[in-house]
């Protein structure tokens, strides 16, 4: 699914979402814009976590350092922080609180059994045991589960029931092309 083809329902919104839009990227204004429209206008709950907002403030300070100095921003800031958040750190607040105040944008915490369980064996082996394998398929059913086939034959399934969630999301997928979406 691709951001634009989500026209309803509840979605985590991951962090190159905010950036894309606030960095007014022009391949993908118009997607974006649209996502946002319906997210101001309530088809579309918006949920967000402070570490995501977190990495974004980094990220448009590294983007907002590179324009105005033209330099690696990384080298700028280790050698004057304080500097470079005196002179980008207001604009950059300014952004997410703008953002955070849109209707139908909600922020949530970070509970301490979302650590706990990303550290069970279970959950963790799983995972690891997936990573470079080719995925061959992904079937969605909204509110019941994810399920993600491997080439060998090998499936994950992944609860969307609400009595499963410990946090804000289930699942983050990147497909390619700057096409990202989250449940």
């Amino acid at each position: 699914m691709q951001l634009d083809e989500l026209t309803s329902g509840a979605v985590y919104v991951d962090p190159n979402v905010w950036y894309m839009y606030l960095r007014t990227d022009p391949a993908h204004q118009h997607t974006l814009t649209t996502f946002f429209g319906r997210v101001v206008r309530g088809a579309i709950e918006a949920f967000v976590g402070i570490l995501v907002l977190d990495e974004l403030f980094y990220r448009l300070l590294l983007a907002r350092v590179k324009d105005a100095t033209g330099r690696n921003p990384l080298e700028v800031l280790r050698t004057d922080l304080p500097g470079a958040i005196a002179a980008h750190g207001d604009a950059i607040d300014t952004a997410l609180r703008k953002l955070m105040a849109l209707p139908h944008v909600h922020l949530i915490s970070v509970e301490t059994a979302d650590f706990h369980g990303m550290l069970n064996p279970s959950f963790r082996d799983a995972l690891c045991n997936n990573i470079a394998k080719k995925v061959t398929e992904v079937r969605v059913a909204y509110g019941d589960s994810i399920s993600i086939r491997f080439a060998d034959g090998s499936t994950i399934k992944i609860s969307l029931e609400d009595e499963d969630y410990l946090g804000g999301e289930a699942v983050n997928f990147d497909v390619g092309g700057n096409v990202l979406w989250s449940l």
